[in-house]
Order: structure tokens, then sequence, then C-alpha cells
């Protein structure tokens, strides 16, 4: 809820990675069954902060996911199937968790996933001993499904918007709300959204896991210049001429060390 997904996904993936070495030794367990429940829960939230945190539409896309992708949230090949998995025996909700636009499949989807993956929540109130009989113990759920499901309409076209952008160098925004189906003032509305929800709270390496700073997550930067949108990609470029000659120079101390040892006789 404190909207930190890309270090959700990589610490659920750190304990689910921990799981899936283990699977023998958890079988075995007096808490198998328990164990095998908590791991589909964090598949579930896996799948939500994937969702949210604009990965799986970059990577539809054929691009880097949240500040890279797949590859820098860290979510390894095996766990995203065995996630994907979990989620379509629930009744297919990884389709409907990423549909473009909210609608009722979406929110069913969302609602499902939080209602079996996420924590108890506790109301900070003591409930009026005098009114009927209610159910209070799900007030604290409902409360907190409606503030999770008004973040998830927040994002509402934020992910086809995107990746219009992912597609342009330049686009007025005549023409990019032509391709959104909205009017211009919506158009540059939604676009200051999406600058607002790029931004999300990182880590900081070396801190406690409280400590975190602002950072941009998504790859694409663009300034609006009147009504044309200049979009500027600002990908990292990989370099890999360092890496080759760091294994070079491995390889002749290897080299190096082999031929300097002495071959002992055999007795």
């Amino acid at each position: 809820m404190c909207r930190r997904y890309i270090d959700a996904v990589k610490v659920f993936c750190y304990f689910l990675q921990y799981a899936q070495r283990n699977k023998h030794v958890i079988a075995r367990s007096s808490q198998a069954d328990l164990t095998k429940r908590r791991i589909d829960q964090m598949r579930g939230l896996l799948g939500m902060a994937y969702v949210l945190s604009g990965a799986s539409n970059a990577a539809q896309n054929g691009g880097g996911g949240a500040d890279g992708g797949r590859d820098s949230t860290l979510i390894d090949e095996g766990i995203y199937a065995e996630m994907v998995d979990t989620l379509e025996k629930m009744g297919d909700r990884w389709r409907g968790m990423r549909a473009a636009t909210p609608s009722a499949e979406s929110d069913a989807a969302f609602s499902s996933v939080f209602q079996f993956a996420a924590p108890k929540f506790l109301t900070v109130c003591m409930p009026n001993f005098e009114a009927p009989r209610a159910d209070v113990h799900a007030a604290a759920m409902a409360l907190q499904l409606r503030q999770f499901l008004a973040e998830v309409h927040s994002r509402a076209k934020i992910n086809e918007l995107y990746s219009y952008l992912k597609l342009f160098t330049s686009i007025s925004v005549s023409k990019l709300a032509l391709f959104l189906k909205i009017d211009e003032e919506a158009t540059q509305a939604l676009l200051l959204k999406l600058v607002h929800k790029s931004r999300q709270q990182r880590w900081v390496a070396g801190g406690s896991p409280a400590d975190a700073a602002w950072a941009q997550v998504h790859e694409v930067h663009f300034t609006l210049q009147r009504d044309v949108v200049v979009v500027a990609d600002q990908r990292a470029q990989k370099r890999f001429g360092d890496f080759f000659i760091r294994q070079a120079y491995r390889l002749h101390d290897l080299t190096q060390d082999c031929k300097a040892m002495k071959a002992q006789p055999r007795r």
C-alpha cells in the first residue's frame, strides 16, 4: 500500500526463489499445506505488484519493464511462469489484471486476488456494540480493498499512453488524443498523471528496508513543448566490452597459474 511496487517485486521474488530451491524440503514438512498456501499468496501479490509497476505492459510491448523490465525487477522465468499459472487457476485472473482499461472483469480479478493474497487487516476503532450485529471483521478488508481499487482506477489508460509514447519521438497532443479516444484536455491531464505515477520510492542500497528515495521508474522521458510531446528515450546502453576484457584477463591469469603448477608424481 506504500506504492513501492518495484521493491515489492524484488522481495517477493527473493522468497519465491528460496521456496523454489527448497521445495523438496518444504514438501516433507509438517506444515507443507500452509506453506504452499503462503507461496500462492506471495505469487498473487507478486502479480499485482508486477502489473502496477508497469513492467508487464513494457514486457508485452517488447521493451524493458519498469526501470528495465523483467530482468531489472529480478523476475526469473520459472517464477514468472508459476505466478501466471497460479493466477490462471484462480479463474484466469492474470488476463483480467493486465487489461488496458478498468472494467468489471479487471475489478473482479484484482478484488479476487487481493482478498486471497492480502494479509488480515484490523480496524483502528472499537466497534459499536449497541448497533445491530454486523460483520465488523470484514469492514477493514473492505476499506483496504476500496482504497486499492481506487489506486488501480487512477492508472486507467496510463499503460496505453506509455505504449504509444514508446513508438514516437514526437507527437502532437491532438493526434495522441485521437489514438486514446479522449479530448486534448484529458490527454494533457493524463500526461501529467503518467509523470506522477512513474515516480516511485526505491530502496536505498545499504540502508534499512524503510530507507527509500524517489526515482523515475520508466525508461521513456518526455517534455511538452506547446502542443507537441517530445519523447527522449534514455535507455541505458549495455556495455559488453568491459565484461569481455575482464574475463579475458581472468582467463590469462588462470592460464598462468595452471602453467606454474607442478604436477605431483604418482606414488
